[in-house]
């Protein structure tokens, strides 16, 4: 299932998960010792460049969504905000632990970019600091999602260093 095209917080996450299996595709091609290539290289390279353009968009989408309102915002916009976040199920609904993790573990999304075990991990890593301070435990599915991808972000750009290491090593 793909994201709705009015929630652009989904769809620019949907871009970065999807460049980012791409790249680290290419890159794992690369170091596994298959057919290795410059222009492979650099068009793995270009996608994770896109990668992280999607991440730094889908950080932005998610402070407009989820951040405080700024204080130019026209009156009608919290309840717009309220209504998209509602609609589109970016807020978590429950605040027990165990009902919020099958609800998490049920969400179509979710479980397409993520593993229930994976989905476990972020829960049991983000549940207790998502309540604390300004941050609110609704928020946490777009915690978990920035978490992956962050994690996806860093090990590609890991990938990225050992192939430019390996192609800078075979030039010398």
């Amino acid at each position: 299932m793909a994201a709705d095209k009015s929630n652009l917080l989904y769809l620019k996450a949907e871009k970065c998960f999807d460049s980012l299996t791409l790249a680290a595709g290419i890159f794992d091609s690369l170091l596994g010792g298959g057919v290795s290539s410059m222009a492979e290289y650099y068009r793995a390279r270009n996608i994770l460049r896109e990668a992280e353009t999607a991440y730094a968009e889908t950080l932005k989408e998610a402070h407009k969504l989820l951040g405080p309102l700024p204080v130019y915002a026209a009156a009608d916009f919290d309840k717009w905000r309220d209504d998209f976040l509602k609609k589109n199920r970016i807020l978590a609904e429950f605040r027990d632990f165990a009902l919020l993790q099958e609800e998490l573990r049920k969400d179509e999304l979710l479980g397409k970019w993520l593993t229930p075990e994976e989905i476990d991990i972020f829960l049991n890593k983000n549940f207790e600091d998502q309540q604390k301070g300004k941050r609110q435990l609704s928020h946490i599915k777009v915690r978990i999602i920035l978490d992956k991808l962050k994690l996806l972000l860093e090990k590609v750009r890991e990938q990225n260093k050992q192939a430019r290491a390996k192609f800078h090593a075979a030039q010398t």
